[in-house]
């Protein structure tokens, strides 16, 4: 159902008056750019601020991490691996070129994270590319961000072009 204090109308930049005349009297709100199912509709300009701000977030809750994780390295493990990479595979699987945004995470994750839970200050690139491994190979899970985001658009679209395809040609 229509939410009454939240109908959005995304536009072209230059396009907003002309949608404000066109919509006149429907209360909606005219933008060029909005998240939206947790991505991001609208110029690509204002897509990257959007990721940008969603880094800068996470780099923050990447320190806070590393903080805990002296004196709970469980619990700040599993914050990190289960709640903060989610967030960030998710924008990745449904924004694509983000790989460059990433790299602020990567840094974090290698120079202040890790050596806070493994309470060691050297990490190799070896030693971090091991970290990266699956938790099956008894590794950490926890590549580098930036090294995902290709990856993990492209497979999105993969496997979803069937439904998509199926739904813009609005066939079961």
């Amino acid at each position: 159902y229509l939410d009454p204090e939240k109908p959005i109308v995304v536009v072209w930049e230059g396009q907003e008056e002309a949608a404000t005349r066109f919509f006149v009297g429907l209360n909606f709100k005219i933008v060029t750019g909005t998240c939206y199912l947790g991505g991001y509709v609208g110029s690509k300009e204002r897509e990257s601020d959007w990721i940008e701000e969603k880094v800068e977030a996470w780099d923050a809750s990447i320190s806070k991490m590393a903080e805990v994780a002296r004196r709970q390295p469980q619990a700040a493990y599993i914050g990190l691996q289960q709640l903060l990479q989610a967030e960030w595979l998710f924008v990745q699987r449904v924004t694509a070129h983000t790989q460059e945004h990433f790299s602020p995470l990567d840094r974090a994750i290698t120079q202040d994270f890790l050596p806070s839970l493994l309470g060691d200050d050297n990490i190799s690139p070896h030693r971090r590319a091991l970290m990266g491994l699956p938790i099956k190979q008894c590794r950490m899970a926890l590549p580098p961000p930036s090294s995902t985001a290709d990856h993990a658009y492209t497979t999105s679209r993969l496997s979803t072009s069937h439904a998509t395809a199926a739904v813009q040609a609005a066939t079961p």
